[in-house]
């Protein structure tokens, strides 16, 4: 079984993943036939090494190449932005809130596309795919997007203390 292991920006050092993600991706690396980690944000120092984990940043030049108009084109061709604006307590006022949402369902439907694309290019079938979001944001719902056009595909998404 593959896993596909979306991060913020680790393997790169930054912030707190690393902490956490250090132990775990030894452990993982022994648990699945290939581990793939995937960074939004790609950092010029070297990432750290892992024997048995691939590092792939094919995202993270996606994501770096896309400014505010981009996400903003990508949040209109996304069904979730309609999602986020039914809502009944969804602050339609609030300019805030809009810059948020659009943010938010323009990078879903980025990862939404990588994914899939991803998967064709590397020639997996996605019941063969565990993808693992590290944080319970933008990526788990782009994740869940793909799980839509592709039913057997597996996905985990872990909650720290702000996503809760």
């Amino acid at each position: 079984m593959n896993l596909i292991l979306l991060t913020a920006s680790y393997p790169y050092i930054q912030g707190t993943e690393a902490s956490f993600l250090n132990i775990e991706v030894e452990y993982l690396a022994k648990t699945f036939d290939r581990v793939v980690v995937v960074p939004e944000i790609r950092k010029e120092r070297m990432p750290l090494n892992h024997p048995g984990i691939e590092v792939d940043t094919s995202y993270a030049d996606v994501f770096a190449s896309k400014g505010i108009l981009d996400l903003t084109w990508l949040s209109l061709s996304s069904h979730i932005l309609s999602l986020g604006v039914r809502e009944s307590d969804f602050p339609r006022f609030s300019p805030t809130a809009w810059r948020r949402l659009i943010a938010f369902t323009g990078k879903a439907e980025l990862i939404r596309r990588w994914a899939v694309g991803w998967m064709q290019r590397q020639n997996l079938d996605p019941k063969d795919c565990l993808f693992y979001s590290y944080w319970l944001d933008h990526a788990a719902a782009g994740l869940g997007m793909v799980k839509q056009q592709f039913p057997g595909l597996t996905l985990i998404s872990r909650a720290h203390g702000y996503d809760i």
